[in-house]
């Protein structure tokens, strides 16, 4: 709030990380895991998506449980026990994302997905959506 070197500096990073709703037309599917304490959906992706949901275009959001940000923290012993990988969820939305521009298929919805920690990672136990050309 104030007017000191200190403040500017961090007013201009603040705003460079700042982004744009999505040109019209650009279909949209964020992923974003439930526990990601390194990069909060709260800092990130929720504020997108209301940008975007406000300006009218067509933005889609899966959060998945139990998934944080870094995938290789999973080979952490005991890690793979309380989180999903998220990566599979992004393959997905990528091929609902293809499926939607190449043949007009509808774009999956919005998602809570509650996934199964600690089992392999089968599309059953992650819960992926079937959806797209998998």
């Amino acid at each position: 709030t104030g007017s000191a070197a200190a403040a500017r500096r961090l007013r201009a990073g603040v705003a460079a990380t700042r982004s744009d709703p999505p040109r019209t037309g650009l279909p949209v599917l964020l992923v974003h895991g439930e526990e990601d304490g390194l990069i909060p959906a709260a800092f990130s992706s929720a504020p997108y998506l209301a940008a975007a949901r406000k300006a009218g275009l067509p933005v889609r959001e899966w959060r998945v449980s139990p998934a944080q940000h870094f995938d290789a923290f999973l080979a952490i012993p005991g890690f793979a026990r309380h989180y999903v990988p998220l990566v599979p969820y992004v393959h997905a939305a990528l091929d609902a994302l293809w499926a939607h521009l190449r043949s007009g298929a509808a774009l999956p919805g919005d998602m809570q997905i509650r996934a199964v920690p600690g089992l392999p990672p089968t599309a059953a136990n992650l819960r992926l959506p079937a959806v797209g050309a998998r």
